[in-house]
């Protein structure tokens, strides 16, 4: 009998449940492009870029971080990072994509970015210059020339790492009606 109801509460669940598409763990939005401002976080080679410009404005939970990484995906090329200290000022190029996949260690440390959706819960995707490339940074650069880019996007998916999306089949899947558009500022690249 119990089986029975937590089967049907489980069925009702993932009904009200309205979802997107299911999506990569990154959402590319551009593959070639040029941010500068200030660094405020240093792991190894990855680091955290303050922007100097409205780049993060659509992504306000951020605070106007852009998180940089090195590594390559999906055909991205990769090339050797470099270290930096925070406080320094640069500008650097890569691939521009939102990681729509939460870590367990981002979701604890930052609450505000892994909302509830009744028994679910979604996750805000971050933006990310990933992969950068190493050999791209400037430190004190000159200020960029900035064209408007339109961006289209899912703003919230449904987090992987929470069980009751597991259970409903909803982890990985953009949120219903979370689509949405913004004009940002920013420089492009030359292509990798």
């Amino acid at each position: 009998m119990t089986r029975t109801i937590l089967g049907a509460a489980l069925l009702l669940a993932s009904a009200c449940a309205t979802t997107g598409p299911r999506l990569p763990k990154f959402q590319l939005l551009a593959p070639s492009v040029r941010i500068s401002g200030t660094v405020v976080a240093v792991e190894g080679t990855d680091f955290d870029l303050l922007v100097d410009n409205d780049l993060a404005t659509p992504w306000p939970v951020f605070a106007g971080v852009v998180h940089c990484e090195v590594y390559g995906h999906d055909g991205l090329p990769e090339e050797p990072g470099e270290v930096l200290t925070v406080g320094q000022r640069v500008a650097v190029s890569g691939a521009l994509v939102l990681d729509n996949d939460v870590h367990q260690v981002e979701e604890a440390a930052h609450p505000e970015r892994a909302p509830y959706r009744g028994l679910y819960r979604a996750w805000l995707p971050k933006p990310e210059l990933h992969p950068y490339w190493g050999s791209t940074i400037v430190v004190e650069p000159a200020p960029l020339e900035l064209v408007s880019l339109l961006l289209g996007f899912y703003g919230e998916t449904y987090s992987t790492s929470w069980k009751w999306n597991q259970v409903a089949g909803v982890d990985g899947h953009a949120v219903a009606g979370s689509w949405t558009t913004a004009t940002v500022r920013i420089s492009p690249a030359a292509a990798r």
